[in-house]
């Protein structure tokens, strides 16, 4: 039940939005919106902490809630970047909605299904953008 992305979507939204991670001019991968990142359980947990004074266009706040929405709406619109990472306990196809926890304003927990090594690098792709 994944779905494809649309490459014209794609490049929209590289030229339109952000996400936590980014590769700049030299492909170096680089934290955006991210302050600092802790990764556990043997590579299973991701705790991210999210830069301060970050704003939306409207001036309105980053907060953990609006990376939280972002990504759950792509795992229910079944994009496969999410799913196929993300903690999926009942093996449907789709991420647990608790794979991604709000620990405060600007924290978060990401739960994968199995570690991947390259995970952060996947973090700089548009379905994780918020």
């Amino acid at each position: 039940a994944y779905t494809v992305p649309s490459l014209l979507s794609w490049e929209v939204k590289l030229n339109t939005m952000s996400g936590l991670y980014r590769y700049d001019s030299e492909n170096n991968l680089e934290p955006i919106l991210v302050d600092f990142i802790n990764i556990q359980d043997e590579g299973l947990t991701y705790t991210i902490a999210l830069k301060p004074d970050i704003t939306f266009p409207d001036g309105s706040p980053l907060t953990a809630e609006d990376v939280q929405f972002s990504f759950l709406r792509a795992i229910r619109q079944g994009n496969f970047l999410l799913n196929g990472f993300l903690k999926d306990s009942d093996d449907d196809g789709f991420a647990d909605a608790d794979a991604i926890q709000i620990l405060g304003e600007l924290s978060l927990r990401i739960t994968l299904d199995k570690p991947i090594s390259y995970f952060t690098s996947v973090l700089a792709t548009t379905p994780y953008f918020i």
